[in-house]
Order: structure tokens, then sequence, then C-alpha cells
């Protein structure tokens, strides 16, 4: 209800400030951007629609590129205001530290129905339809990465609820305290209901919160506050130059600004919000005290502060209105002075200014009033009364100090976004190290992300087939249900099974049907007696070498028996039955003869174990196990009719064949499907 009064206020504050019908336009265009687009039916059909491509395009970005963590930035600060300032700038910065971010947008200032890429590593999301939202959260859910929220102080929207669910669902808050917090900033007259709560919140969670404050006395209050400086960092606002210096399009200027300029006068500057912290009174002594001096205010009217001081009669006061970012440095390169005349209240004292490292980046003289952020830099300029203020420009004009000018750009450059971002990426790093992420806490489900990407990533065929054409190492592991529950029960196995060189592919039914259940979405099985025979028509092709180890000694003559008949260019260099006392003699054969393929028949976990073994000690060659396909393919065990493959139902025949494989199937299959089933979440 408070939340809803805020609003109310709001509105009130911009009908005194751009009058009933301009305020009432806008509000309608908020209620429809905000509230009627979670309902847009186009939208929802258009989701449908598209639902592939959306997916492939969240595979990529979650699975295909290089980052060390992910960043959901979530405000109601659309992507493409006309200002563009800290949260645009830190994203651009933090996705070039390797941060994945995902950018909130408004229907207001950014036409994304879903998502839209910026650049690697980051994209502009949509929150509004929420069967977006619950794949976009679903496929995070799975990825081994520290997971972040992100907001600033003054956002109105995100709610103490929306913050505990990320929190529960293995995510950190990372509060970005920008400015005091004060109804004055809100437009408001007391402080919106969700910006005091969740700053509350911050203050009492420190161990699930990082803090970055921009200003000394926002660092100070926020350590006072927690009694702790522990998961607070400090980084205060910044600039790209090259914004402000590699100025290479043509930006038209208005009319009005043109014709300023016309008049020769040296230029007094000042871009920013004109409100109530501007003081006015300051500007009216400036324009009375030096009619030769032109001043001009860039900027948008935060509040009706503007329209009380009747600016319009002095002659040499220019009011342009607001510009957007991009046009910005091409009206103030004509600045002689570019100044800061703030008020000084509790608002100010917490203020860390952008535009000053902004004027830093042009070159320009700066003049601010007695501003607690700006006497920390030499080259700003503080007047401690209006007559200083007034002196100090006087000055300034004349200046052809070459020291101070180097000053600027000093400071400009020790001030960059690019160095906010990284004390930011170095302070989380820290962070990281003693910080429990819930992410996944399950090695099953861990395998099964691993089966995923490489799905997604990766066609099994093509790989195979190139890497014995390059004779490249390759490690394949057949997944099924026995070999997830072995990784679980021994460390030594899991590493292997989750090394980022071994190849998983998918073999069995049950991982098939419990993947479809984690991702949605079907997962192709690729039984392993099917890929053996894949690597066998490759191998024939490429008339390469193979060795066969496992099984009985008749089935491992018959094996070999097999591939003559039917794959006659493989060249069979060496085969043994799985029943030796020395393991260490095939070993050595093996590596002694490095054939193009090695196919191990030894059964769960031994055949792995002992490719693992012998990878280490070669540089070439196909190796995988393959359990109980040489009975088959050798003709002693008959396979399932192809119909029964077909239709997932090759593990029935195999049951009706010999039932005393029931309770192996119940507990490796059944069992392991249905504790899945229970612990995947949404």
């Amino acid at each position: 209800m408070r939340s809803f009064f805020n609003k109310i206020e709001k509105f009130i504050a911009k009908v005194k400030r751009d009058g009933l019908i301009s305020a009432v336009k806008k509000a309608f265009i908020k209620i429809k951007n905000d509230y009627l687009s979670k309902i847009d039916i186009v939208r929802n059909l258009k989701y449908i629609k598209h639902k592939k491509e959306i997916k492939s395009l969240l595979d990529e970005m979650l699975y295909t590129k290089d980052y060390d963590r992910i960043i959901i930035w979530r405000s109601s600060i659309g992507w493409n205001i006309p200002l563009f300032q800290r949260p645009q700038h830190l994203s651009n910065m933090l996705a070039n530290q390797k941060c994945l971010v995902l950018y909130e947008v408004t229907k207001l200032t950014d036409p994304v129905d879903f998502i839209y890429k910026v650049k690697d590593n980051l994209y502009l999301v949509n929150y509004d339809i929420s069967s977006f939202v619950k794949l976009l959260n679903r496929k995070m859910r799975y990825l081994n990465k520290p997971k972040y929220l992100f907001t600033a102080s003054t956002c109105w929207d995100l709610s103490e609820k929306t913050v505990k669910k990320y929190i529960n669902n293995g995510y950190k808050f990372i509060y970005d305290y920008l400015d005091e917090l004060s109804p004055v900033l809100a437009g408001t007259n007391k402080l919106p209901y969700n910006v005091e709560i969740i700053h509350n919140y911050v203050i009492n969670n420190i161990d699930n919160c990082v803090v970055i404050c921009t200003a000394d006395r926002l660092y100070n209050d926020m350590v006072n506050k927690r009694k702790s400086s522990k998961n607070i960092i400090f980084a205060c606002n910044g600039v790209n130059i090259e914004d402000f210096t590699n100025l290479k399009e043509k930006v038209k200027l208005s009319d009005d600004y043109l014709n300023m300029l016309k008049n020769k006068k040296p230029i007094i500057g000042y871009y920013g919000a004109l409100a109530s912290w501007f003081d006015y009174d300051l500007i009216k002594k400036l324009a009375e005290s030096r009619p030769n001096y032109n001043i001009a205010l860039i900027g948008a009217k935060y509040d009706d502060s503007y329209n009380k001081n009747n600016l319009e009669k002095y002659d040499n006061i220019y009011y342009f209105g607001p510009k957007k970012y991009y046009e910005l440095p091409y009206y103030a390169k004509y600045f002689n002075v570019c100044t800061l005349p703030f008020v000084l209240n509790d608002i100010t004292a917490s203020t860390n200014p952008i535009k000053v490292f902004e004027y830093m980046a042009l070159g320009k003289p700066i003049v601010t009033t007695s501003l607690n952020e700006c006497k920390k830099y030499e080259s700003i300029n503080i007047a401690n009364n209006y007559d200083e203020f007034i002196k100090l420009i006087d000055k300034m004009l004349n200046n052809n100090d070459k020291n101070y000018y180097k000053k600027l750009k000093t400071e400009a450059t020790e001030n960059t976004w690019s160095k906010k971002a990284n004390t930011i990426v170095d302070a989380l790093i820290n962070y990281e190290k003693t910080a429990s992420f819930l992410s996944i806490d399950d090695v099953i489900e861990e395998i099964l992300l691993k089966i995923y990407i490489q799905n997604y990533n990766t066609n099994i065929k093509d790989l195979v087939r190139k890497n014995i054409s390059k004779k490249q190492k390759t490690f394949i592991i057949t997944i099924n249900s026995e070999t997830c529950m072995y990784s679980k029960e021994d460390e030594t196995y899991r590493k292997m099974v989750l090394d980022k060189n071994v190849l998983l592919v998918p073999d069995s039914i049950s991982i098939i049907y419990v993947m479809k259940k984690a991702f949605k979405e079907k997962i192709d099985r690729y039984p392993g007696i099917d890929l053996l025979v894949d690597i066998l028509t490759d191998l024939n092709k490429k008339k390469k070498s193979l060795y066969l180890y496992g099984s009985t000694e008749k089935v491992n003559n018959d094996m070999v028996k097999y591939i003559n008949n039917n794959f006659p260019e493989i060249r069979v260099v060496g085969h043994k039955n799985g029943y030796q006392e020395d393991e260490t003699i095939v070993e050595n054969e093996i590596i002694k003869l490095k054939p193009d393929a090695i196919v191990v028949a030894l059964g769960i976990p031994k055949q792995e174990i002992f490719i693992n073994k012998i990878y280490q000690k070669l540089d070439k060659g196909i190796m995988i196990g393959v359990g109980g396909s040489f009975d088959v393919l050798s003709g002693n065990v008959k396979r399932a009719p192809i119909l029964m493959r077909k239709i997932n139902l090759e593990w029935l025949y195999r049951i009706l064949k010999d039932p005393k494989r029931f309770n192996k199937f119940y507990n490796k299959n059944i069992k392991f499907v249905f504790s899945k089933k229970r612990g995947i979440k949404e």
C-alpha cells in the first residue's frame, strides 16, 4: 500500500513540473509498459513461435562464452535512456572483465521482446514474459558459476521478496549504494517502501550482500550501520575517456545553441539534472555580476525547481533541455569553464558526480561548490562561497597553466569506468573465495550439465571423425545411470568423468529421461554400441589401427573375426581378453603399439579406470569403454529388434531375455530416475 502512495506522490510531483496533461500521458505510458506488457498476448505468442531460437541464443550465451560469474542487473533504469550513466557504464566494463551481465530493460526505453545481445557477455533482458524468465532461470540454475543479483539503492521496483528468492536460489546480492536515501531524490514525500526495506535488508545480511559505495560518506554510513567493513567496496563514478575525446561523428547542434555561439561570449557550462539541489541563486548572481558571460544549462528538469526560479528573465542564461549521452561532448566542448553549482546538503554531501570526471576528460577547467567528493581532486577548483565561485570562474577563463591541464588528464585517466569495474571484480574474486554459493550441489546434476553443454557445442560423430583423421587423443565415456551413481560414490572416478578433456555420451534411456526433466528439452540418446560401430566405420575408411581389450577369450576372438569380416581395412594390432592377471602387460603393449583406437570392454568402472591410466601415457588415439557391446557385435548375445530400439525399449527386451537382470535394472535405473525426479527444481 505504501508503495502505491509513493507512486501517487511521484505523479503529483510530475503534475507540478510538467502540467496535468503531460503527467497523465507519461503515467499512461508507464502503466502500459510496466503492467499491461506482462499480459501481452502478442508477445506470449511470439515467444511460443520463436522458443527454439530463444533457447539457442540462451545456450550460446551460457555455454559457449568465456566468463567467470553471472550478474543479473535488475532495476527500472532502461538501457537506452538519454543519459548513459553508471549502470550502463559498469555493465559494459564488467562484461569486458569476464562477467556475464544480463541487464533488465524497460519497454519504455528498449525495444527488446526477450533478449538482445549488445556484445559478448552483455545482454539486454526483458523480464515481462514469465515463461521466458522461467526458461532463463532454469538454464542458469545448473551453472557452477558465482551468480549475483545487482541493483541500485535508488531502485523503486525491486522488492525484498524478489531479492530473497534470488538468494534462496544460490545468488548473492550486489547493492550499489550510490546516493543518499532521500524522498527528494525519489520525488516523493516519504522514502519509497522498496528502497527503504531493501536498504535495511542489506544492512542486516552481511554475508549474502556485497555493498558498493560511491562516496566516503556512504561508505562510512554503511560501515557504521553494519558495524563492520566486511563485504563493502568503495568504487566511485568514472568516465569513458574515449567518449569525450574521440569526437568523430558529426552531431548537429540545436539552432538555439548555435545562436548562442554566435555572440562569441565565454560559455560557463553545466549539464545534469536541474533539481532542488541545484543552486539557482548562485547562477542568478553569476548572471547578474557577469553579463558578458553566457551560462549554458543542459539537462532534464528533475522537479519543479527550475520553473519556480524564473531563469528565463536573464538574457545570458540559456536552457537547452536534455541531450543524449553521445551528444553531450559536442555541446560541452564549447564550454570555457565547466561548473557544478550545487547547494550543500545531505544529498550533495553524499554525491560523487559523474560529470566532473567527464569534465576532466574534456580537458576543461572545473569550478564547483564545496562538495565533499570534489575536494579529493586537484584539478577541481573548490569555491566556499558565491564570490569565490565567480572569481574562480574568472581565473579559469584565463588559465594557461599547462600543469593544470595535465592534472585534468591524469585524474581522468585514474578514474575510468574500466578501473572502477576492475576494483569491483577484484573484490568479488576475494569474496568468492569464502562465500558459499548454492549452485550444483549434486555430482549427478553436474554430469548432466556437462553432457548437455557438450551436446550443444559438439556433434559427437563429427568430432570423433575429425579426431581420427587428426590422430587426436580422445577419451569417451558412455554415460548411464550406473556411471552416475558410481561417480557419486568414488571421488577419483568423479574427477575423471568431469575432466574437461573427457567426452561424455548419453547412453541410457534413464539419462535421457532425467535430462529432459532437468532441461525441458529432448536430448538424443547415443547408445555405446552404435557409437562403436560408427567409430569402426571411420577407422575402416581411414585404414587405421585398433586394439581390443576385454570380455572372455571366446568373445574377444569372435570380435576380431567380426571386425575382419565387416571392416577389412582396420588393422587389429593387438587384442586381449579381460581376465589378465597382470594388467600392466596390456598397458605396456598398447603404449608400445600406439594404435589409432583402443576399445575396452571390462564393464563399469574398470574400463574407464584402465583407459584413464593409458590416456595419460599416450599422445594419440580414440579410447572408449563399451561394456557388453563385444558380446552383441560378435554374435554371442542377440540385440533387441530394431522396433524396440527405436521406441527405447531395449532394456525391456534384455529383462525378458534374462529376468535376473530386473533387480539390477531397478536398483541402477528406476531408483536413479525417481531420486533425480524428486531432486530437480524449477
